[in-house]
């Protein structure tokens, strides 16, 4: 199963849309069979998003600086996984 591009619009940040739609995502990977992980990356300045995965159990096993650039500036992405979902 994968997953792209997964984003909270501005105006519904902070109303639990993010952890509503994440718990839903982890509840379906537990009854699937044969999933042993699920992996992420989220925008390394997100402090939310990234505690929300922290939360939910995921864990960072890297930073890939510059991968993403908007305008002229560029982010670096967190990878994260959550084992055995």
């Amino acid at each position: 199963m994968k997953s792209s591009d997964l984003a909270i619009r501005r105006q519904q940040a902070g109303r639990g849309v993010g952890n509503a739609l994440l718990r839903h995502i982890v509840a379906e990977a537990k009854r699937q069979t044969g999933i042993t992980q699920l992996v992420l990356t989220v925008t390394q300045t997100n402090v939310p998003a990234r505690t929300l995965y922290e939360n939910f159990g995921f864990r960072s096993f890297g930073v890939e600086p510059h991968a993403i650039r908007v305008g002229e500036t560029y982010f670096d992405k967190n990878h994260m996984i959550l084992a055995q979902p």
